[in-house]
């Protein structure tokens, strides 16, 4: 019993002792010999420990005690041998470990110790054939590996050393000295191998804890990873957080650690823990960033706010942000002000619909953000990309020559730049549309920011004339162009480019502003970016209506019907009662639906959906949506127990894995609520294909105007509020009126009818439309 309880503290002395915790190590040894004080094992412990602590004299008394005891101990030889030698003590150091060798014939760091003693000898022969037979012994014996290969390289023997140094760097880079080292890191960064860079850079921060540069692209290198695996743990994503706030404190002026750090902070994420542990990540970069990033640390907190549900929170920060930048937008350096305009721009849309408002906002924001990129590359001071810090090697992707295909001089080359080809809003509410134009022109494809491929990204591939993504497109920088993409663009030489992303993703307004093709258009994505009166911005007449066009920096072109088109969606074989009953509602419930994701949620929207609950008894509220959901709850609990309205009346559904199971909730609905003032898109479009009426509010901004028009292009009146008030009435009115809602649901099943298929249906029509515009767009540009 006593035998092995002395084994176990043993074990864990030696365990504490690797992890540098020297106190508590040399007690769990002392420990085991009060249990048994013949313990060798303990005695040579504690011999380490004092030779780690300098206290040397100490160290050899505890080893000649361990070998009085036990006199064929390797161990204890081997320690002693170590303190010895660092006594400088060579000739006594070698007997030592050679009677560690004689009684351990396989011990591999004592014949490596005394090829160590050998060659401070000169004795190098001997040096060497100690190295090779620890090595042979344990090959993991990375040092040795290094003095090996020194040895040999300095007789002369290049060829031989390279390969012993290069496997001693291999698995222990530090060994090159922090410059090899950091430089390294930068170079497997560069070609997308951020793995091994992030082992590189853990090196250099191992041997300079204080080194910024090199914790920032040890920060970078993990959130890229990340990215690529679309997977972060707790303990990596606190590594790279940890790691770019340190370098931020250690340097406040550098701007990539600011960069990165807000590109971690603001990932996307669907587990709803996930969103209470980034806003508090974000809410501690704003109390330790200091001054020079105050900017882009309560950017990133307010979008993270936003994400999570906390709308209001969200809002204050958003309006001290507008109100800092007309103080001193000025000041700014590009980096900020790239960061400010993204995130200010979106959070804006998402918290306010007031058009004068926002637009005035998003001019002032726009036009000097279009004057610091336009000296950038007046200046030529950009690298087109991302530059690791400390690294001469830019942060340039180039993807191999594509061959040019011989092709009709009639149609004409339209480019689609995105990052979200694939399971994403933007992709559903796209691809039936190119599927259809590349039959009339030809389509080609670039892949912005690291696209995570799925089954819809084939079809995108299969519709294009050509397809790009860089194998090393993981991430760009806030505000930085994908050098990449911009040069594969200008060499395709197009007559139509289109961002079907706009700023909601990083480094497409730079693209856009360097008007790489005769017709620059944004579509899709988001409203138009305010940064270039040459370009254009494709809407419709119920998005923005005309009259609008003075409150807009890019110039509007309005499809002759609706702003976008598909062809259907599809869902799983579920049907509504089975539905119904998962969620524990009954068959003839009335069932209103929110698909709100927390970051189109607030007060005022909660507020009408549960007064429109209280008005129509038995009713219940389905709401799915990603965001934190102690946050949504809270809310919806706080407004229910204002209304008087029981919270038992609210179900959450979990979200799905696929679209295709996510669609099936529509079956159980009977009436979709919209969100405002960023009404929904594709999950809007989902409901109307899936014949459920929808309430809907109509704003001034385009954001705010998309249901409308998506009814209106379906000969909808019913459920078009311009109010709360009115939103709460149509509301009330759906849920009284069972007449009403088969009435539309029969005006939604017609205008999928062949003879009578609405625009929003039409794909098509749509394409033919779409390709009449470009050709109207190049015209006017060539004359």
């Amino acid at each position: 019993m006593n035998s092995s309880s002395v084994g176990v503290l043993c074990q864990t002395g030696y365990q504490l002792q690797q992890a540098g915790q020297l106190s508590e190590a040399l007690s769990r040894y002392q420990e085991a010999l009060s249990i048994e004080p013949a313990c060798v094992e303990a005695l040579n412990g504690i011999g380490q420990v004092y030779q780690v602590q300098g206290m040397l004299p100490e160290a050899i008394a505890v080893c000649q005690q361990a070998l009085k005891l036990q006199p064929d101990f390797a161990e204890a030889y081997k320690t002693l041998g170590n303190v010895l030698q660092l006594q400088g003590k060579l000739e006594a150091a070698l007997r030592s470990y050679q009677k560690a060798v004689e009684f351990k014939a396989d011990f591999a760091e004592a014949h490596a110790n005394l090829g160590t003693v050998f060659y401070k000898l000169g004795r190098l022969d001997e040096a060497i054939g100690c190295y090779r037979k620890a090595i042979a012994l344990k090959p993991s014996l990375a040092g040795v590996y290094w003095n090996l290969g020194q040895i040999l390289h300095n007789q002369g023997n290049v060829s031989e050393a390279n390969v012993y140094l290069q496997k001693a760097v291999q698995m222990q880079p530090e060994l090159a000295g922090p410059d090899f080292v950091f430089k390294r890191g930068n170079a497997l960064a560069a070609a997308g191998e951020f793995q091994e860079a992030i082992r590189y850079f853990k090196s250099a921060v191992k041997l300079n804890p204080n080194w910024p540069e090199a914790l920032a692209n040890l920060g970078f290198a993990i959130l890229c990873q990340g990215q690529r695996q679309d997977e972060f743990t707790r303990s990596n994503f606190l590594e790279a957080f940890n790691s770019l706030l340190k370098a931020i404190e250690l340097n406040p002026s550098l701007m990539f650690p600011h960069q990165t750090l807000y590109c971690l902070l603001t990932v996307d994420v669907q587990e709803s823990a996930e969103f209470d542990f980034l806003r508090n990540l974000a809410q501690q970069y704003v109390d330790r960033c200091g001054d020079v990033g105050k900017v882009i640390a309560q950017t990133a907190l307010m979008l993270r706010n936003l994400n999570s549900g906390s709308t209001e929170v969200a809002k204050e920060t958003m309006v001290r942000l507008e109100a800092n930048f007309v103080e001193s937008g000025q000041n700014l350096t590009g980096e900020e002000m790239a960061i400010l305009y993204g995130g200010l721009l979106f959070g804006a849309l998402s918290l306010r619909d007031d058009l004068l408002e926002n637009t005035r906002l998003f001019k002032s924001v726009g036009s000097f953000y279009g004057r610091l990129m336009e000296e950038k590359i007046t200046a030529k001071k950009t690298a087109d990309g991302v530059s690791l810090l400390g690294s001469d090697e830019v942060w340039l992707m180039s993807g191999e020559a594509t061959e040019e295909l011989d092709r009709p001089k009639q149609k004409l080359k339209v480019g689609f730049l995105s990052k979200h080809f694939c399971r994403h809003s933007v992709g559903w509410c796209c691809l039936d549309v190119l599927q259809e134009f590349s039959k009339l022109a030809e389509v080609y494809l670039y892949v912005s920011g690291g696209l995570k491929a799925d089954d819809q990204t084939d079809k995108f591939k299969q519709l294009a004339y050509q397809y790009y993504e860089s194998d090393k497109n993981i991430f760009v920088a806030a505000g930085e162009v994908d050098a990449d993409i911009l040069q594969k663009i200008l060499r395709d030489e197009l007559d139509v480019l289109v961002d079907l992303d706009s700023l909601t993703v990083r480094g497409h307004a730079e693209i856009m502003y360097r008007k790489p093709a005769p017709v620059c258009v944004s579509w899709l994505g988001f409203e138009p970016p305010f940064m270039s009166n040459e370009n254009y911005f494709l809407c419709d007449g119920y998005t923005h209506p005309v009259g609008v066009e003075e409150h807009y920096t890019e110039q509007l072109v309005r499809m002759p019907a609706v702003w976008v088109a598909v062809s259907g969606f599809k869902s799983t074989r579920l049907n509504g009662e089975a539905i119904r009953k998962s969620l524990r509602v009954g068959v003839d419930q009335m069932v209103y639906l929110s698909v709100t994701p927390a970051r189109k949620l607030n007060r005022e929207m909660i507020e009408a959906q549960i007064k429109i609950l209280k008005e129509v008894p038995e009713s219940i509220l389905v709401q799915k949506g990603v965001g934190d959901s102690e946050v949504i709850r809270g809310l919806y609990k706080e407004v229910c127990e204002a209304e008087g309205v029981g919270f038992h009346r609210l179900k959450f559904a979990d979200m799905a894995k696929t679209e295709e199971e996510h669609r099936d909730i529509y079956k159980c609905a009977d009436v979709v609520l919209d969100s405002f003032p960023y009404n929904g898109g594709s999950h809007t479009l989902e409901a109307l294909w899936f014949n459920v009426p929808v309430v809907t509010r109509k704003g001034e901004g385009g954001m705010s105007r998309m249901g409308y028009s998506l009814l209106k292009n379906l000969g909808v009146e019913s459920g078009i509020a311009c109010s709360w008030d009115e939103y709460v009435e149509w509301g009330v009115k759906f849920g009284k009126d069972a007449n009403l809602r088969n009435s539309v649901r029969e005006q939604l099943r017609k205008s999928k009818q062949a003879d009578c298929l609405a625009p929003v249906w039409n794909p098509q029509k749509f394409a033919v439309d779409l390709l009449a515009i470009f050709e109207d767009l190049l015209k006017k540009v060539n004359q």
